[in-house]
């Protein structure tokens, strides 16, 4: 991260600075919208379309959902076996045409939301992301945690 953590005056600002960082032509942030806990793309840098705006996340479906299930980052590759944290169906892939995405939990403010939002980047061009991608992708995820969690301000309208 190039800019200090005061120096990012919105959401959408630091997204597209992962964005560029990770070397993705996609990224996006998912938060809840309801006492439910439902979940929404409320974020996006590098959508081609709206579709994912319109989404909601339900959990085990998608690299979001598997994520907001499981607790844990999730990585998948088109055309190809990820293991077992990967969403072969994902349709934030489908809809934006990725060949790869990585998902990150960004934690809660307390023990009873361990997963409060969701962090994804993802690529349309067939290279792999790196493991130094992956650490940035991590790094970022605890900075939204941080930054989120003491209300850090949204100004944009996603």
């Amino acid at each position: 991260m190039s800019m200090t953590l005061a120096e990012y005056r919105t959401r959408a600002e630091l997204l597209e600075q992962f964005r560029i960082e990770t070397g993705s032509q996609f990224a996006a942030l998912a938060e809840a919208f309801n006492l439910q806990g439902t979940m929404k793309w409320t974020v996006i840098s590098g959508n081609r379309n709206d579709r994912v705006g319109k989404m909601t996340i339900k959990a085990g479906i998608g690299l979001a959902g598997m994520v907001r299930r499981l607790g844990i980052m999730c990585h998948s590759r088109r055309g190809k076996d990820s293991g077992m944290n990967s969403a072969p169906d994902c349709p934030v892939m489908l809809a934006e045409q990725l060949q790869e995405a990585v998902a990150f939990p960004v934690a809660g403010s307390d023990a009873s939301t361990a997963v409060a939002r969701v962090l994804l980047m993802g690529r349309r061009t067939g290279a792999d992301y790196a493991p130094s991608d992956i650490e940035t992708g991590l790094r970022y995820a605890s900075a939204f945690s941080s930054w989120l969690n003491a209300d850090f301000p949204s100004g944009d309208n996603n």
